[in-house]
């Protein structure tokens, strides 16, 4: 299955015209993969396409987040603690707890 950007579609909101899709599976369930989650618009505009294109649910899996830490809730995410330094891959980034049991 391919999901293509539109010829001439650009922009950083949300637009049911910015992807096309090849016909899925009707009442298939599809799972979405991006790379990074900026505003969420890329994303919901790829799911409408899939959708439209016969998938009945659209999952979304996100590689990566980008902070605005001049965003107020952002901000205070960070200070708290929610970003731990360093980083360690088997922790989790909320409770802080190794992912693997002894």
């Amino acid at each position: 299955m391919a999901l293509t950007v539109g010829a001439g579609v650009q922009g950083r909101d949300y637009n049911p015209l910015r992807f096309t899709a090849d016909p899925v599976v009707s009442g298939s369930h599809v799972i979405l993969i991006d790379d990074s989650w900026t505003t969420g618009a890329n994303v919901q505009s790829a799911a409408t396409t899939l959708k439209r294109a016969g998938a009945a649910q659209v999952s979304a899996l996100i590689l990566g987040r980008l902070l605005n830490d001049a965003w107020e809730p952002t901000r205070q995410f960070i200070d708290y603690g929610g970003l731990r330094s360093p980083f360690d891959p088997n922790a989790c980034p909320w409770a802080g707890a190794s992912s693997h049991s002894a």
